[in-house]
């Protein structure tokens, strides 16, 4: 996966499989640069444009899921499952209590 950035934070395209066009036309067409990129890229080492313009390697991660963490996500789940039964009880309670008056 790759990303175009400027000024090391605008992300213009991106996190993208290598795709040369896609870049290649980006650049021209929107930021106006014509350049040549490499039909196929396999390094991990970035493409230096000009002094603000890059394709950088991106690599996704996914925060790890421990038990721990699992528990507590289940822990405020109940918690608010419980909080929501309550209002709903005491909802119906009243309706209970209103439809005995009338």
């Amino acid at each position: 996966m790759y990303v175009l950035i400027e000024n090391e934070q605008i992300i213009h395209i991106g996190p993208i499989h290598w795709n040369q066009k896609m870049f290649q036309n980006y650049i021209k067409d929107d930021l106006e640069l014509d350049i040549s990129l490499s039909i196929q890229n396999t390094s991990l080492d970035p493409i230096v444009i000009n002094n603000t313009l890059k394709i950088l390697p991106a690599i996704l991660e996914y925060p790890e899921l421990t038990i721990q963490k699992l528990n507590n996500l289940l822990d405020l789940f109940g918690m608010l499952l419980i909080i929501s039964l309550r209002e709903h009880l005491q909802m119906f309670q009243k309706m209970l209590m209103w439809l005995k008056e009338n």
